[in-house]
Order: structure tokens, then C-alpha cells, then sequence
């Protein structure tokens, strides 16, 4: 645009000549920062748009991240109570045993002469 002003501009006087082209480069420069101002925004709303669900879908991931986290934490916490009680039974039962043990057991023959009528 300049350059045609610039080339038609030779029949003006001088003074004229450099307000025409010093408007024209303003007009340009405008019309250059406005242009590039839409052109940002544009671009920007489109990104953002196709953006939204991306964020969307993490938002709603790391939800669920936490959630499971949270159950695997409460889980973990009751099984670590389980096991303690597992623990403590299998701790009595070996003690019954040791003490069942610990009773002589009688003999075939014994048995058989307690159970005879006398």
C-alpha cells in the first residue's frame, strides 16, 4: 500500500508527499497490531476450546486417582488391623495346643479297661 502512494504520490510537493506516506505508515502499522490482535484471539479461543476437554478429562482423572487412593488407604489400614487379629488368634491357638499336648494321652489298653462294665 505504501509503495503505490509512494509512486502516484511524485506529482504533490514534498511536505504533502511525506503526511500521506507518515498516515499511510500509521494506517498500516493499525491495521497490522489490529489484524494480529483478531488473529491472536482467534487462535487463542480455538486452543482454549480444544483445550477445555483435555482439562476436563484430567480434572475428572485425578478425581478418581484420589478416590481410589483414598479406599486403597482405608483398605490397607484395615487389613494391617485384620492381620494383627490373625496374628493374635494364631497366638492362642498355639498355646490351646501346646496345652492339649501337654495332656498325657492313655493307651490303647487303658481305653479299652475303662470302658469295660465292671
Amino acid at each position: 500500500m505504501t509503495a503505490a502512494l509512494v509512486s502516484k504520490g511524485s506529482k504533490l510537493d514534498t511536505d504533502t508527499r511525506n503526511v500521506i506516506l507518515a498516515v499511510a505508515f500509521l494506517l498500516e502499522d493499525d491495521i497490522i497490531d489490529q489484524t494480529s490482535e483478531v488473529l491472536a484471539d482467534t487462535v487463542a479461543t480455538k486452543v482454549f476450546s480444544c483445550i477445555k476437554n483435555v482439562v476436563n478429562c484430567l480434572l475428572l482423572s485425578s478425581e478418581f486417582v484420589s478416590a481410589t487412593s483414598t479406599f486403597q488407604a482405608k483398605t490397607t489400614l484395615a487389613l494391617k488391623g485384620i492381620s494383627s487379629q490373625l496374628k493374635t488368634v494364631v497366638s492362642l491357638l498355639s498355646n490351646v495346643v501346646g496345652k492339649l499336648s501337654a495332656i498325657p494321652t492313655p493307651s490303647p489298653a487303658a481305653q479299652a479297661s475303662s470302658l469295660k462294665p465292671t
